[in-house]
């Protein structure tokens, strides 16, 4: 199946440097023979919120301050002090795991819960794990701050130096799977996206391997115009009732249409086949 894969920042704004602590957007966009199917995952495993209602005001807190346009740390840390479901999120957010090496050696989790639906009707709650077969690094507090000033685009600029070097850069694809009838025999909420599935009562299953292949070669028209959005699903996949995802569902194509107009599934990076695949995935 080919893929369109674009890596992000959550709250750093266009320009800010590869290495400042921030959760990183993993975003896998498959161009299948029954339409599109966007996996928007992200490089910590548990989001700050349970609910997209509360998304706003979360934004509002990690954003730049409206008067001054500067990031104010007091802003964010008055809201996590108020928000104990968040709490779990900050834990990973300044550990190590919040300031990356590079995108390939970058974790991808889809911290939303999912439900697949089998021929006959089978329905199992799912979440997805990528995990780079380069192996998982990161970097310390003091070689992003001197990253972040030496050279802000360190992670885009392996990325891109590697696939041109003709180096490939793989990812293996995993799930965790829940039986629909038993999430409710669980001492956790598999719903909760501030939650985690602990592995050793849901094991990861390896279902595929994902492969970079090819750099961009007009970012404005393949990056800046592309729109992932977790609406985009396929038969087989449905949406849980997770609340965060829920949310997402619409405020995704909301803000799709306000960044690149109300036309922009029609840009050619977003169409069904889009003629030019950036990486590959096989199924196992």
């Amino acid at each position: 199946t080919p893929v369109f894969v674009r890596f992000s920042t959550m709250t750093g704004s266009k320009g800010s440097a590869d290495t400042t602590r921030d959760v990183r957007g993993f975003a896998v966009k498959f161009y299948t023979t029954e339409g599109n199917y966007d996996l928007v995952s992200t490089s910590l495993p548990v989001f700050y919120v349970r609910d997209a209602i509360n998304f706003p005001e979360l934004m509002h807190a990690l954003k730049p301050s409206p008067s001054t346009n500067i990031i104010e740390p007091a802003r964010f840390w008055n809201y996590i002090s108020e928000t104990p479901e968040a709490i779990h999120m900050v834990t990973w957010l300044f550990s190590d795991d919040g300031t990356i090496k590079s995108y390939r050696h970058m974790e991808g989790y889809s911290v939303n819960t999912y439900v697949w639906v089998s021929e006959n009707g089978q329905r199992q709650l799912v979440r997805y794990h990528w995990r780079p077969m380069l192996g998982t690094k990161n970097i310390t507090r003091q070689e992003a701050e001197f990253l972040a000033g030496f050279d802000p685009d360190a992670a885009a600029r392996d990325l891109c130096d590697s696939l041109e070097r003709g180096e490939l850069t793989e990812y293996e694809l995993s799930v965790q799977l829940i039986p629909f009838e038993m999430q409710d025999q669980y001492d956790f909420d598999p719903l909760d996206a501030t939650k985690l599935w602990p592995e050793n009562k849901v094991p990861l299953l390896k279902v595929g391997k994902l492969t970079l292949n090819k750099a961009t070669e007009n970012y404005l028209e393949e990056v800046e115009k592309s729109a992932f959005s977790p609406a985009n699903v396929v038969p087989g996949i449905e949406f849980s009732f997770d609340r965060l995802l829920q949310g997402s569902i619409f405020a995704s194509l909301d803000a799709q249409r306000h960044r690149l107009g109300p036309n922009f599934e029609e840009f050619a990076v977003n169409q069904a086949r889009y003629p030019i695949s950036a990486a590959t995935v096989e199924s196992t």
